[in-house]
């Protein structure tokens, strides 16, 4: 996730050429996917704690 701001600071500064612009981007893109990936793992993974704990008579 850090290096995520990191990526969006740099891009947002102007100061970047447009080669590395691009390719930034791209990074900045791969790692969201990723923490995107993790995020819905987290909420699978809490929903499916969730359902456990319904069928146990826990809330």
């Amino acid at each position: 996730m850090k290096k995520l701001e990191q990526l969006v600071e740099s891009l947002e500064s102007g100061t970047v050429s447009l080669d590395d612009l691009v390719t930034k981007y791209e990074e900045g893109m791969r790692l969201l996917k990723s923490c995107q990936g993790s995020l819905q793992a987290a909420e699978l993974r809490i929903e499916q704690l969730g359902k456990r704990n319904e069928g146990n008579g826990q809330s």
